[in-house]
């Protein structure tokens, strides 16, 4: 009984990212109960208890630290992070993502208290980052600045600790792009721009086996900063920082690698557009290419992608910025 209520019935046992499988299942709970602010509070409650009465008992029994299979800790952090959240699916996707982010890359002080014995210390780091999740998304809705800041030093926090989840490393290999990009505005000359992405790509296969011995493509957890020049309407710039995740069609010892990726992050325009009331937005975007890799190690890819800014409603007007992408670039496997 306390193996199947640590992996929430079962989810933990999933093959592929069972972590967030167990988060899926909390944000159906979420959407289920968000109107009723009291049965929310007592199931969360419930579950956040039954947690650390189980979750260390079940770390004996799977005779392991902190085991895959233990995803009550996952769902108890989501539920944090989504509390008293004003609700749109905007946001529920935004602070889902952010969640599972700040899970993984685990800035401090979320890696020390992992390191905790017992339930301490598997249910207390996503409780921590159900908080930093839920705080730093709360700062974005009166403060978009605040929100711009927090991703950009998450990004600086996550190549490092994610880099120390492994003694291998899952830093995978770095990429550095160009290209153009362009959209139409409704009030002046369509926005024309020259982008240019550094991007650090981590293997996500790395954490977990089942992935590694089930998914043969590759599967990558990417932090994108760039820096654009913006032609027109008028000459300045843009910088930013995405994280993005892409998953390859075919198997990663093919040359020839297509690919699709989607990411979300922040970004700042220097120069005021009546589109948008805010120089700093949200940003996301849909993504497909593919690598031909000349060796083992150097190649070169082609992507398209379409990408959207705006501020999430929190200042008006927010008509959103859309554009198409072109981009080519270097790639290096480590």
């Amino acid at each position: 009984m306390v193996k199947f209520i640590a992996t929430l019935a079962g989810l933990g046992y999933s093959r592929i990212a069972p972590g967030t499988t167990a988060c899926l299942a909390a944000a159906v709970l979420y959407l289920a109960m968000r109107e009723n602010i009291a049965v929310y509070c007592i199931a969360g409650l419930a579950l956040l208890v039954t947690g650390f009465f189980v979750s260390g008992k079940a770390e004996v029994l799977f005779d392991s630290k902190d085991a895959k299979q233990i995803v009550i800790d996952d769902a108890c952090g989501l539920l944090i992070a989504l509390f008293l959240i004003p609700f749109s699916y905007f946001n529920f996707i935004i602070v889902f993502l952010l969640f599972r982010t700040i899970d993984i890359a685990k800035p401090f002080p979320i890696r020390r208290v992992e390191k905790l014995p017992g339930a301490l210390g598997i249910m207390g780091d996503d409780i921590v980052a159900g908080i930093y999740a839920n705080l730093v998304f709360r700062l974005a809705l009166k403060f978009v600045a605040f929100c711009i800041a927090g991703l950009m030093i998450t990004s600086l926090i996550a190549g490092p600790c994610l880099a120390k989840a492994d003694e291998a490393g899952i830093l995978k290999g770095v990429e550095l792009s160009s290209g153009w990009g362009q959209a139409s505005l409704k009030t002046k000359q369509d926005y024309h721009f020259i982008p240019i992405i550094l991007g650090f790509d981590f293997d996500i296969k790395r954490l977990s086996p089942a992935l590694k011995s089930h998914y043969p493509g590759l599967l990558e957890f990417q932090i994108e900063p760039f820096f654009s020049y913006v032609l027109q309407p008028n000459r300045n710039i843009e910088i930013g920082n995405i994280f993005a995740l892409k998953a390859g069609a075919l198997p990663e010892t093919f040359a020839f690698q297509p690919y699709i990726k989607g990411g979300v992050g922040g970004i700042f325009i220097t120069q005021h557009i009546r589109e948008q009331s805010t120089q700093l937005n949200f940003c996301e975007y849909a993504a497909g290419g593919a690598h031909y890799f000349f060796d083992k190690n150097t190649g070169i890819n082609f992507e398209f992608r379409l990408r959207h800014l705006s501020n999430g409603r929190i200042k008006l007007p927010n008509n959103g910025i859309t554009s198409w992408m072109y981009i080519v670039g270097l790639t290096h496997r480590f």
